[in-house]
């Protein structure tokens, strides 16, 4: 391809930090490495340190002059999420795009599924992405930002050994968050050009 790569400021989300969470692989790390050539500063979040260290690694060596940086934090766990926004915190002082993402679910029939199954499950989904969240709001600045909640087909069709308790909850996150702070869910086979263009414009 000919042409010249667009600079770190050059980008719609230039100077702006983006937390993906559920990032080293999959939707999650599509996101972060959209966020990054946009020039965002990406965050990219996962209970999987392994993955998410080597997916950060690879996102910094296809742009070096805007590296990307891990966090590992399990959501079920309010501590690890606390110590991963301290980090976040450290390292740049604010935060401008939150994209709660990670998700856990058990491909069983519902009758095989156990309280302690069920239990994980809103751990991570609903209650991983509001001890995310709220812990996030201290570091977005006073005129706001943007908080993305990305739900699933799930939350509305139910399909074979996969039960409908993964992520149709998320939903109830949007309410604003913060002043200037918008909140938007997108479920299923969602658009990543029209996720990029919320962040964008947040």
């Amino acid at each position: 391809m000919s042409g010249t790569r667009k600079s770190v400021r050059d980008g719609a989300l230039g100077g702006r930090v983006a937390l993906i969470s559920g990032a080293a692989r999959g939707i999650g790390l599509a996101i972060a490495e959209r966020f990054q050539c946009e020039g965002a500063r990406v965050f990219l979040l996962d209970c999987d340190t392994e993955a998410g260290s080597r997916a950060a690694e690879e996102l910094s060596a296809r742009r070096p002059e805007n590296p990307a940086a891990f966090l590992a934090a399990d959501l079920a766990r309010d501590a690890e999420v606390q110590a991963a926004i301290a980090v976040l915190g450290q390292s740049t002082g604010h935060l401008d795009l939150l994209v709660n993402n990670a998700a856990i679910e058990f491909e069983r029939a519902f009758a095989d599924l156990t309280a302690a199954d069920w239990d994980s499950v809103l751990n991570v989904n609903l209650r991983g992405a509001f001890l995310l969240t709220k812990a996030a709001l201290p570091l977005f600045p006073a005129q706001g930002g943007a908080i993305v909640n990305i739900s699933s087909v799930h939350a509305s069709h139910a399909f074979p050994g996969s039960p409908c308790l993964r992520k149709g909850g998320t939903g109830s996150h949007d309410q604003e968050p913060g002043p200037g702070i918008g909140s938007q869910t997108h479920s299923g086979e969602f658009d990543l050009a029209r996720l990029y263009r919320h962040a964008a414009v947040g």
